[in-house]
C-alpha cells in the first residue's frame, strides 16, 4: 500500500532527526550499547 510505505517513510524521517527521541526510547529500555568488536581471526 503505497499510503502506509509513505506513512512510515515520513515517520522513520522524523525519528531520524529526533536524536532525543531515540535516546529516550533507548534509556527507557535499560539496555546499554557497546561498541566493543570481537577480535578478528
Amino acid at each position: 500500500d503505497k499510503h502506509l510505505d509513505r506513512t512510515l517513510r515520513r515517520s522513520l524521517r522524523h525519528i531520524q532527526h529526533r536524536p532525543d527521541l531515540i535516546d529516550g526510547c533507548h534509556a527507557a529500555t535499560g539496555l546499554t550499547l557497546t561498541t566493543s568488536h570481537p577480535e578478528r581471526q
